[in-house]
Formats: structure tokens, sequence, C-alpha cells
């Protein structure tokens, strides 16, 4: 029905190991994140392709953009080439950034985040990388309209 070469259009370079993230479909929405300034993560509409929103300026990487609840907010969670990213799923509005490197010459974050407890005031998310890099969990609070992780 329709189709996007989101590397293209958006000037953004293909990575060492080619696009792996597979596109997430939700609704009438299908959510890419190629990476790149201001089209890190995008949304297109699934009947006819038009883009709905682009956020953040995160290189890419080849974990799979994915949908959670972040305090209570409808998310798009990206395990990016930079760290890990929350977007507002409604309209793209960065949430929190996590500087997260891997490798850092192919910024290779493969693994996908794991919610392991949320709530409306705390969520927790478990991120894991090879390469010596290890394993953590950040823990996002939000406090009125703000977001912040530890």
């Amino acid at each position: 029905m329709w189709s996007r070469n989101v590397l293209e259009e958006n000037q953004t370079p293909n990575l060492i190991f080619g696009m792996s993230a597979s596109p997430l479909v939700d609704g009438d929405r299908v959510v890419v994140a190629p990476g790149g300034v201001e089209n890190a993560v995008i949304s297109f509409d699934r009947n006819n392709g038009s883009r709905i929103w682009a956020s953040g300026s995160e290189s890419g990487s080849y974990s799979s953009p994915q949908i959670e609840s972040i305090c209570g907010v409808k998310s798009v969670l990206s395990f990016n080439g930079d760290g890990l990213s929350g977007f507002r799923f409604s309209d793209g509005k960065p949430m929190f950034h996590v500087p997260w490197l891997a490798n850092p010459a192919e910024k290779n974050n493969v693994c996908q985040p794991i919610v392991v407890e949320t709530n409306v005031k705390r969520s927790r998310i478990f991120v894991s990388s090879g390469y010596g890099k290890g394993s953590a969990v950040f823990e996002i609070r939000k406090t009125g309209q703000a977001f912040e992780v530890s």
C-alpha cells in the first residue's frame, strides 16, 4: 500500500551491519527507529504512510522500538546507539534519555530493554549490552510533567 526509505529521506547512514530493528505497529501507527538528527524515532500513519511525528537526535542501533507504559504514560522506548530514550507515543515528545554506549566505535546496542516495574510515579528499566558493557537498571521518576533518571 505504501513504502518509505527512512534512511534516504532523513539523510541517515546505514549501520555497519545494516538496519535490523523491526518496525513497530500499534493501532493506526507504524513506528521506526532509523536514528538521525531530529529523526531518531519516527511515527507514520499505518493506512497511508504519512509522517505523524519525528523526534530525537540519537544514532540508530539494532534494537527495535517498543511500546511501554512509563510512569503511566504510553511511551516508545528506543535503545539506540547512544543509550535509552523514551518518547511520548501520542506526539513524540522526548521524555528522557540515558547515555549507554556499548562498543563506541559501532554503537551496538542490540538487546530489547525490559520494564521490570512501573506505576504512575516510577518505572524501572533493565538494559544489557555486550562488549564488556554489562547491565543496569534505570529508574525513571515523574514529577509534574518532567522525568528524572537515576
